[in-house]
């Protein structure tokens, strides 16, 4: 009798911690695009290589309205060879991105992971590659209170 009660309770063990484990995943895949979006752009800051790129055009789509309105930074450059165009969506630092980005338009840096070299970035949260003639931009990024010791990304 007490194997099968071991058993009974090994098996409702294993039963929450599936159940555990399933909530903890729907919950990952819920986040939406700008929650997935934060933490790779600051690992590609974190761990990427620097490189010159080209800012070729930058646009303001509106989706549903003024307020939906997504921003797009299109660029180019290249990583041994190989000539990569792409388009970073900046929406979501509208609160670092102040005044006229067309005036971003020209050379940048660009961060990208060197084992993905596709994976690049032009602004974050914590770094900038956009120039202008009066130099870095955006002027706020400095600006930005501290990241708190204990906050995660």
């Amino acid at each position: 009798m007490l194997a099968d009660g071991g058993l009974a309770f090994g098996a409702t063990v294993i039963a929450a911690a599936a159940l555990v484990l399933g909530m903890y995943w729907l919950w990952r895949r819920r986040r939406d695009p700008a929650e997935r979006e934060r933490p790779r752009r600051l690992r590609v800051n974190e761990t990427g290589r620097t490189t010159d790129g080209t800012i070729v055009d930058i646009q303001q789509i509106d989706r549903d309205g003024p307020s939906s309105a997504a921003k797009l930074i299109f660029y180019e450059y290249s990583v041994r060879g190989v000539n990569y165009s792409t388009a970073q969506h900046i929406s979501a630092l509208d609160e670092i991105m102040a005044g006229d980005l067309s005036r971003c338009l020209g050379s940048a840096h660009v961060k990208y992971r060197a084992g993905n070299p596709c994976d690049s970035i032009v602004i974050c949260e914590e770094w900038s590659g956009l120039l202008s003639p009066s130099g870095l931009l955006p002027e706020r990024l400095s600006a930005l209170p501290p990241k708190s010791p204990g906050a995660t990304t």
